[in-house]
């Protein structure tokens, strides 16, 4: 009998730092968890305190016959995370004492917890849950050893995190060094994210030629038949090919909003203001972005991992409004 994480050591590189191991296996469990969206509906009662209190152990697997991720809430992933890292600690030689530890959690209460691991003499923060979507695409991790304005940012957000830190010294990575890590980690080989892309598809989308090229307006208003390429070349090429479909629902929802925020220029994006709707449809989890612009709606859905997001007509989300779908903060399932 083998486990994930078992799996994940026997694959791990050699000659990485005490560091560098760790990051080893942030980024590998990273592809291993999907956020369970579920709990956020549940409101506080017994069934969203069981939930939260769920023991988690990695599963063997041999007996896992799906190679789907695991769904799990911030408890977990820290569970996780942290199984994961104390077991590679056992079974490699380190040059210091490796632990990590969960902060955040009080009892009794349902409050968002964290990692922190302490080498040597040394301490750093991580936060696995929100760095699951960029993990998942190869994206610059945020929550790993993050800078002193980003852990200050977790500590105005979540109470007991700002109290359980209170004279902690939580050592901060540069980008430089992260990514000198993740080379040696086989995360970016080449030393490219997908932010990199971005950037220059950006800079591409802003020339005038590729606009008079692509974009043809049919008497419509320019400035909306410009976000509509933008949108639509989002979905056909960055989130409905075989690998970015991939991605379990509450990460490609956060990819698809990373990716409006990235490639919209600051004047479109203040024009326009993009709302994220929790929805099943057909029974399935979905989202529904409803985006406000200067000349109404558009609207984009998520039609399960066959077909990714599309936009949509207002005939045709009527029509599923009143037969297929169900919205997650009002509907009863």
């Amino acid at each position: 009998m083998k486990t994930k994480v078992e799996e994940i050591i026997e694959k791990m590189p050699e000659d990485l730092s005490d560091i560098e191991k760790v990051r080893y296996m942030y980024l590998n469990c990273g592809d291993s968890f999907t956020y369970d969206r579920d709990y956020i509906y549940l409101g506080m009662n017994e069934k969203s305190k069981e939930t939260y209190e769920k023991e988690f152990i990695w599963p063997d697997i041999n007996n896992n016959e799906s190679e789907e991720r695991i769904k799990a809430i911030c408890t977990q992933i820290v569970d996780g995370i942290n199984s994961a890292i104390n077991t590679m600690a056992n079974k490699v030689k380190t040059d210091e004492k490796i632990n990590a530890r969960k902060v955040g959690y009080v009892d009794g209460e349902q409050y968002h917890v964290a990692t922190l691991v302490d080498i040597g003499k040394d301490t750093y923060f991580l936060d696995l849950y929100k760095d699951l979507y960029r993990i998942q695409r190869g994206m610059k991790t945020k929550y790993f050893a993050p800078s002193e304005s980003v852990l200050e940012q977790e500590k105005s957000k979540h109470k007991s995190l700002k109290e359980q830190l209170e004279g902690v010294d939580c050592k901060s990575l540069s980008d430089d060094e992260i990514m000198q890590m993740d080379k040696k980690c086989g995360y970016n080989k080449n030393g490219i994210y997908i932010e990199d892309a971005i950037k220059y598809l950006k800079e591409e989308m802003q020339d005038e030629e590729n606009l008079k090229q692509y974009v043809n307006e049919d008497g419509t208003n320019r400035e909306e038949a410009i976000l509509k390429w933008k949108l639509d070349y989002i979905c056909k090429y960055l989130i409905n090919n075989k690998q970015e479909n991939s991605l379990d629902i509450n990460e490609l929802q956060k990819y698809f909003i990373k990716l409006y925020y990235s490639i919209l220029t600051e004047e479109e994006q203040r024009k326009n203001m993009l709302i994220p709707i929790d929805i099943h449809l057909d029974g399935e989890q979905s989202v529904l972005f409803n985006i406000y612009t200067s000349m109404g709606h558009m609207f984009y859905i998520y039609k399960g991992k066959d077909i990714g997001i599309e936009r949509v007509s207002d005939e045709e989300l009527k029509e599923l409004r009143e037969n297929h779908i169900k919205y997650d903060a009002s509907d009863a399932r």
